[in-house]
């Protein structure tokens, strides 16, 4: 019952109000590649342009495909988006009840979903990565770091990539596998990692014949930013930290910021 609650907390913030979701630039591309996949029938092979240079590979389009084939509303594609938010919450619950117990799981379901900028993010339909294919990847490799099932690399390989083909940030996650499977070499069996691979290459394959085609401007861009001089940025933890906390939470009232803090 506790559950179910939780998931209709999560439903309600996320699908409440729609029409006040963010819309700039980058959704308004995003939805015209949609729409051209939709309403006419193109594939394109890569997606959105990141600000550093490469083109993202194109899924973040196909998976809002479907909503705009029914409307070109885009409050229907970010209640689409929303709605694998929900998802995510329930993947959490489920992931925290298997490996920490029922009473975790609850708890960090309950923080996912009332998290006023994971409502926010889970609205957005450009967003660099779906917490759905986050927590399937993590879901796997938990499977076969704790529970040893070997064959559960084929899930972390196919979600990275899936994550890589929402975002080239998602390469990350290949970063944290390659430690994963160092750590827990004992458990890796070799054909399990050869199909996890080829799925991968498989998922991601479009994205390279098309780069390759064109003589490979996305690899070399990204090449070039590769071979930039290293330094340490604590940018990320910092951002996490700092949403985690309800920093800036006034920026989501709006016009009544003032209200907002007043009430504080």
């Amino acid at each position: 019952v506790l559950f179910a609650g939780v998931l209709l907390l999560a439903t309600a913030l996320r699908l409440s109000r729609l029409s006040l979701i963010e819309f700039k630039y980058d959704e308004a591309t995003t939805a015209r590649s949609a729409l051209a996949i939709a309403r006419e029938g193109q594939l394109p092979a890569f997606g959105m342009i990141s600000s550093l240079g490469p083109h993202n590979p194109p899924l973040m389009s196909y998976l809002l495909a479907p909503a705009f084939a029914v409307s070109r509303d885009p409050r229907l594609a970010a209640g689409w988006i929303a709605l694998l938010g929900v998802a995510a919450v329930g993947l959490t619950y489920w992931i925290g009840k298997a490996y920490l117990g029922r009473r975790v799981g609850l708890l960090a379901a309950l923080l996912f979903a009332a998290s006023p900028w994971a409502v926010f993010h889970c609205r957005k339909i450009w967003a660099q990565n779906v917490p759905a294919f986050t927590l399937l990847f993590i879901a796997s490799t938990l499977a076969f770091a704790v529970r040893r099932k070997p064959w559960a690399l084929v899930g972390a390989f196919a979600t990275a990539a899936c994550l890589v083909s929402l975002h080239l940030g998602g390469l990350a996650f290949f970063v944290v596998l390659a430690f994963v499977c160092l750590l827990f070499l004992r458990h890796v069996r070799l054909l399990p990692l050869v199909v996890g691979a080829v799925v991968a290459l498989l998922i991601l394959g479009p994205y390279l014949v098309a780069d390759m085609h064109q003589g490979w401007p996305n690899v070399r861009a990204f090449g070039q930013l590769a071979g930039q001089a290293s330094g340490l940025n604590v940018g990320a933890p910092r951002m996490a930290v700092l949403t985690v906390g309800g920093h800036h939470l006034e920026d989501l009232a709006g016009e009544r910021y003032r209200d907002y803090l007043a009430s504080i």
